[in-house]
Parts: structure tokens; C-alpha cells; sequence
């Protein structure tokens, strides 16, 4: 029976993934870009947290102010998101394009 923390997740088992500063990174995109991907994935739930809270208090007058300002960092926070993404697709396509253009010698 598998409980606990330190079990794979269904997206572990899903994706293909390695270890880097002992944590999984997916290797699709994210390979040998440990930090770029943490930093993928904090972006995110700041994304999410200020698309929520301005959810939440949308009908609220007395905090309108604050709903702008979530709604605001949300937007600034998926921006970084995508193009935190665009520069890992990006070093995986060149990455993996120098690795094609290798000669093995005979």
C-alpha cells in the first residue's frame, strides 16, 4: 500500500522525470534547468493565488482596490510563467538541435 509524502505522484508516473538538487524535474522541457523549473512552478501558484483572491472578492466595493492589485500580479506572474517557459523550450530545442548536428566517428 503506498501512503506518504515520498510516493510518485501520478504526474511523476506520467511524465518522464530525473532528480536535480533532490527534487524531480521533468526532462521534456525542463532538463538540467532545476531552479528554472522552480521557479516555473512558483510563478504559477502566484498566478493562481491572485486569479483566486480576485475571484473571491469580486463583489466586495470596500476592497476594490485589492482586487485590482491580485488581478494585476496574476496577470504580471502567468506573463513570467510563459515566458519563463518559452526560454526552457527554447535552451531544450537548441540543446537538443546541437546534439542532432554531433558527427560519430566511424
Amino acid at each position: 500500500m503506498r501512503t506518504g509524502w515520498g510516493n510518485k505522484t501520478k504526474t511523476q508516473e506520467l511524465l518522464p522525470y530525473e532528480y536535480g538538487d533532490g527534487n524531480p524535474v521533468p526532462t521534456i522541457i525542463f532538463k538540467d534547468l532545476p531552479s528554472t523549473f522552480h521557479a516555473y512552478v512558483i510563478s504559477i501558484i502566484f498566478a493562481f493565488t491572485g486569479s483566486f483572491s480576485s475571484l473571491l472578492i469580486r463583489d466586495k466595493v470596500k476592497y476594490a482596490k485589492y482586487e485590482k492589485f491580485s488581478r494585476f500580479y496574476s496577470l504580471v506572474f502567468m506573463v513570467f510563467a510563459v515566458a519563463i517557459l518559452v526560454y526552457a523550450v527554447s535552451l531544450s530545442c537548441l540543446v537538443t538541435g546541437d546534439e542532432k548536428m554531433q558527427v560519430v566517428p566511424a
